[in-house]
Parts: C-alpha cells; sequence; structure tokens
C-alpha cells in the first residue's frame, strides 16, 4: 500500500496536479512511520522538496530535501546517495548559500573517487570537477554568474585549491556555450591561482587547456610557449637549481679573475712567479665554462627534441580522432543495417511464418476426422500452438509493437512486465520524459533491454531497478540489481559479447557510461545521453 501511494505522489505531480502530489507525499510519510518503514519515506521528502523548490520556496525546499538526505546517508546506498548529493548541492547552488554548496561539491568528487585525478596526462581534456554537475537546468547565464560568485566566496576565505579548481570547471562550462575568449581568460586565473598550490596536476590541466585554446586561436606562439611550460613542468626545480649553480660558478670566476689583478699590480716583483699559477687556474676555471656551456647546449637540444616530439605526437593524436570518426560512421552503418535486418525478420515471422503456422493449424484441425482423441495428434497440436507462441515471442524481441504504437515509455513498461513474469522484481521509474526521436527511442530501447537480458542471464538477482530521468541536458539511465556482481575491469578487458553490443550503443548516442559493481551485492550501471539534437540521426 505504501509502494503504491508512493507512486502516486509522482504519478499526480507528472500530470501537473501539484496539489494531490503534495496531499500523497504526506500520506506516504504518515504511512511509512506507521510500517515502521524509514528508508522509503525519502522518496516523498524529495518530492515535497522539489515541489517547493519549483514554486521558489527553497526555505520548505531545503527542510525537506535535508530529511531525505539524513535517510539516504545513513543508508549508504550508492545510488540513491549520489542523486541526493546532486539534489542538496542544486538547492544551496540556487539559493547562493556557497558555504554548503562548496561541502556538497566536495562530497560530489569524493562520490565520484574512482577517477583518480593523479593519473591525468596530455590526453586528458577536462577537469574533473564538482560543480558542472549542479548546473543542469539549462540556465547558463544564471549558473555562471553563480558560479563566478562561489568562486569569488572560496577566493575571500583564501581557497586557493578550491577557487582554482572551480575556475577550471566555470571555464569547461563556458567551452561548451562557445564563449572560448572568456573560456581562455578564466583558463589563465585558474592557473595563476593553482600557481599558488601543490595542485600541480590540476594546474597541468588548466595549462594543456590553455595551449589547446591558443592554437585553436592560431597563436602559433603563445600555444608553443604553453606546450612548453607543459613540458618543463617536471623538472623545473632541477632547471632552476642548475641556472643557479651556473650563476655561482660566474660571480666566482669574476671573483678570483679580479683578485689575481689586484694581486698582478700589488706583485709586480712575483709575476713570473704566479703567472704559471694564473694560467693554470685561468685554464681550470675556462674548462668548466666551457663544460657548463656545453651542458646548457646539450640540454637545449634535448629541450628541442621534446617538443619536436610533442608536435609529432599531436599529428598522431589527429590521425587517430580521424581513425575513430571514420569507426562511428561505419558502427553507424552496422546498427541501421542491424536494425533494418530486425524489423524485415520480426515482418517476416509475425506476417510470413505466423500466418502459414495459423494457416497449417487450419488445415490440422479440418483434417483430424475423429483423430482428438489421438495422443499423436494431441501432440502434434500442442507443438503448433507453440510455434506460434514462439514466432509471436521472437517478433516481439526483435521488434516491439509497443515501441511503434505506445512510443519508448509503453515498450519499457512491457519489458518491465516481462520480467515480472519470470518471478524477477522489476521496478520501473520515468521522470520528465518527452518524446524521442525513433531512432533514438529504438537504441535506448534496445540498450536497456541488453542490460536487463544481462542480468537475467548471469546476475542471478531477484530485484531490478529501471530509472530514465530527462531533462534539458539530456536522459539519464539507470539500472540496478541485486545480483552476485562481477569484476568490471576483467568483464571490458575480455570484451565479452554482451558488454560489446552496450559499449557500442552508447557510443552510437554519443553518450557516457559508468559501470559499478560489487562482487555479492550487485551492480549499478549509469548512463549519460546528451539531449536529442546533439545525437547523431540515421
Amino acid at each position: 500500500m505504501q509502494t503504491f501511494t508512493t507512486e502516486l505522489c509522482f504519478t499526480f505531480f507528472n500530470s501537473g496536479k501539484t496539489d494531490s502530489a503534495f496531499y500523497y507525499c504526506l500520506n506516504s510519510i504518515e504511512e511509512c512511520s506507521k510500517l515502521k518503514d524509514n528508508y522509503r519515506a525519502w522518496k516523498p521528502y524529495y518530492m515535497l522538496g522539489y515541489i517547493n523548490a519549483q514554486n521558489n520556496n527553497f526555505e520548505k525546499a531545503e527542510e525537506y530535501s535535508k530529511k531525505a538526505w539524513n535517510i539516504v546517508e545513513k543508508k549508504n546506498k550508492r545510488m540513491d546517495i549520489g542523486f541526493m548529493i546532486m539534489t542538496m548541492g542544486r538547492i544551496y547552488f540556487d539559493t547562493e548559500n556557497y558555504e554548503q554548496f562548496g561541502v556538497f561539491a566536495h562530497k560530489w568528487e569524493e562520490f565520484n573517487k574512482g577517477k583518480n585525478k593523479d593519473n591525468l596526462s596530455l590526453d586528458e581534456v577536462w577537469h574533473v570537477g564538482g560543480t558542472t554537475v549542479f548546473m543542469q537546468d539549462g540556465n547558463h547565464e544564471s549558473n555562471l554568474k553563480k558560479l563566478r560568485s562561489a568562486i569569488d566566496y572560496q577566493k575571500r576565505k583564501g581557497n586557493d585549491y578550491m577557487s582554482g579548481t572551480w575556475l577550471v570547471d566555470l571555464a569547461k562550462k563556458q567551452l561548451e556555450l562557445g564563449l572560448e575568449e572568456k573560456a581562455l581568460q578564466t583558463f589563465l586565473e585558474s592557473e595563476l591561482l593553482l600557481s599558488q598550490t601543490d595542485a600541480d596536476i590540476d594546474k597541468m590541466v588548466a595549462v594543456k587547456n590553455i595551449y589547446e585554446l591558443y592554437k585553436k586561436g592560431n597563436e602559433p606562439p603563445l600555444a608553443l610557449n604553453y606546450l612548453e611550460k607543459y613540458t618543463v613542468l617536471h623538472d623545473s626545480l632541477r632547471k632552476v637549481e642548475m641556472l643557479k649553480n651556473l650563476n655561482g660558478l660566474q660571480i666566482k670566476y669574476e671573483t678570483e679573475k679580479k683578485d689575481q689583478e689586484i694581486k698582478m699590480q700589488a706583485l709586480e716583483i712575483k709575476q713570473k712567479t704566479t703567472q704559471n699559477n694564473l694560467l693554470v687556474a685561468s685554464s681550470v676555471l675556462l674548462a668548466l665554462l666551457a663544460t657548463t656551456i656545453f651542458i646548457n647546449y646539450r640540454n637545449r637540444i634535448r629541450t628541442n627534441k621534446k617538443l619536436a616530439a610533442q608536435e609529432s605526437e599531436i599529428q598522431q593524436q589527429k590521425i587517430r580522432q580521424l581513425e575513430q570518426e571514420k569507426q562511428v560512421l561505419s558502427l553507424n552503418a552496422m546498427i541501421e543495417g542491424q536494425e533494418q535486418e530486425r524489423i524485415r525478420i520480426a515482418n517476416d515471422l509475425h506476417d510470413g511464418l505466423g500466418g502459414l503456422l495459423t494457416s497449417v493449424k487450419s488445415h490440422f484441425n479440418s483434417i483430424n476426422g475423429g483423430l482428438e482423441k489421438n495422443n499423436l495428434f494431441q501432440k502434434t497440436n500442442h507443438l503448433i500452438d507453440e510455434a506460434c507462441v514462439e514466432v509471436r515471442r521472437i517478433s516481439h524481441n526483435m521488434m516491439p509493437r509497443a515501441l511503434t504504437l505506445s512510443g519508448l515509455e509503453g515498450a519499457l513498461e512491457d519489458l518491465a512486465e516481462n520480467i515480472n513474469r519470470q518471478d524477477i522484481k522489476c521496478d520501473l521509474e520515468i521522470m520528465g520524459l518527452k518524446e524521442l526521436p525513433h531512432t533514438q527511442s529504438v537504441m535506448v530501447y534496445r540498450l536497456i533491454q541488453e542490460l536487463t537480458n544481462n542480468i537475467l542471464k548471469h546476475a542471478e538477482a531477484n530485484n531490478i531497478l529501471l530509472q530514465l530521468l530527462q531533462n534539458q541536458d539530456g536522459l539519464t539511465i539507470i539500472v540496478e540489481d541485486d545480483g552476485k556482481g562481477f569484476n568490471v575491469q576483467e568483464a571490458l578487458r575480455k570484451k565479452g559479447l554482451g558488454l560489446s553490443s552496450v559499449q557500442s550503443r552508447v557510443e552510437f548516442l554519443k553518450g557516457k557510461i559508468d559501470w559499478d559493481s560489487v562482487i555479492g551485492e550487485g551492480t549499478t550501471v549509469s548512463v549519460q545521453i546528451p539531449s536529442a539534437n546533439t545525437l547523431i540521426t540515421i
């Protein structure tokens, strides 16, 4: 009864009946209290916060959202924690409470701790930040202004590291909006702040982006300058030490030379006896100076070779990028062909073989001649019925009619219902889903179908949760099970057919996928797909 009431909250809210949604949320919380099921209360608390936020009542929104966060935090369920961190961060970002916003931005970075920033290199383009994830409502001008205010707040606190890394996030968002000049200035500001910290990796990320923007802006001298900065960053201390030693040697040489001149003037009588010593000392100093000059020249040659190697690597990256684009085009053609072939085979099975089996059964029944009691007749008749059912099942799996008749949401409801009929509980939650282009609907359905098939075949799960969340920036798909889990790295390395198919479909949709699996506890797969206007259209 409680689960049904909770679902009513979302149903009424999605239909625009916020008063009814508010009522059923309060009713659901009361039912949770009676059933002593405190954890399930976090969803109606979240919905109450969301409704208040939509009505700009942020004080109440924070109050209800805090209650949801306190429940989720104690349970330590990863997917729910990630969802509520995003919710809390967004509330504090909208209310410009930058102290608490910084807390939840830090929590988000800790939540994604698996992505190790210490492994960043020249191949890494983006900074691993914790702020842009809270700016998903499409109000870019307001979001950029608030993020700049948050950075200024951290500056006033003297937190150079956090303000520097947030500047990188701000620059990234500016790049997404095509504000390349502003992004360049923001990256330069970030580099200046990070130079006051020991965050060398973050500084290298900023320096690399500055290099790429100068290169794109056709400013080779500045681009080369920042490429050289990145190249010499690791051995800068050694070069400073070398220059210091060289200056000390030069000072020592000049001092000794002056001393010798003074002695020569004061002791002309001893000129002949000291001349050999002076020549020896001069020869030694000249040899040292020549050695130092040679070492400096050799190091300069090495630096030039490194720069040439970096330029060669850039060319190789361009070649690899072209090859990847070629592979994506081939993948698009292959997937399109697969879908067309699925449709053709499904139609042939349903209209051709299905109709043929129906005719066979009709003829078979018409010639029974009183053979109904015959055991062979009964078995044959049963086998024909099973063949008809199997043809319809295969045809449905290859191209579900619900996808054509009811759209993606109806097809997913059918998929969840089919899973429930296999003695596995499947919960489907869809929020904000709007009509997608047919090609994208088919790809999203195939992706979820492949993930659920993998669970049914391998996970030995009792419960499956399917979530689709859509906003202006794109679609989030979450598939979670409580099965036996698996070693993600090992499975990706083996490139099994199931995971390869999932990866191919995500690449086709220009999306990103995150695998989170714990042996004995289950698996969570999160897919981020950009908005429809940025997807590939066949």
